[in-house]
């Protein structure tokens, strides 16, 4: 890839990624410290896929009470990141579960995964900076 080719794509993928997430606000959270920000970033990695496997299996299993407890669970994680519409997204299905309607919440699933995903491939490109 040519230089001017190359800043293009870096330029574009951070504009992507802060699509994803607010990375400033991420780092004035963490308190500007990038020991606390990989260690985060680490736990995520660890975690999410066992948080969304909870959201999926209580959305599967039109459990209301496990949904409001998975959902409000990884609202929490990727709210540490300013990810806007991955915490939307769970914030939803926490209120559904709560309310005990669980109508939509596949497709509300679906949305939280694909940007979950998103927040996780923004992080790791972050982690590479």
């Amino acid at each position: 890839m040519e230089g001017a080719e190359m800043t293009n794509s870096t330029d574009q993928l951070q504009e992507d990624n802060s699509m994803v997430m607010d990375i400033e606000t991420f780092r004035s959270r963490a308190g500007d410290d990038t020991e606390l920000m990989k260690e985060l970033i680490e736990i995520f990695v660890a975690e999410y896929p066992r948080q969304l496997t909870d959201v999926r299996s209580a959305v599967e299993a039109t459990n209301a009470s496990a949904l409001h407890s998975a959902a409000h669970a990884i609202k929490g994680t990727v709210g540490n990141f300013s990810a806007h519409l991955a915490f939307e997204a769970a914030a939803s299905l926490e209120g559904m579960g709560r309310a005990g309607n669980l109508a939509n919440s596949a497709e509300r699933f679906n949305q939280l995964e694909r940007e979950v995903k998103r927040l996780h491939s923004a992080l790791i490109q972050f982690s590479l900076e």
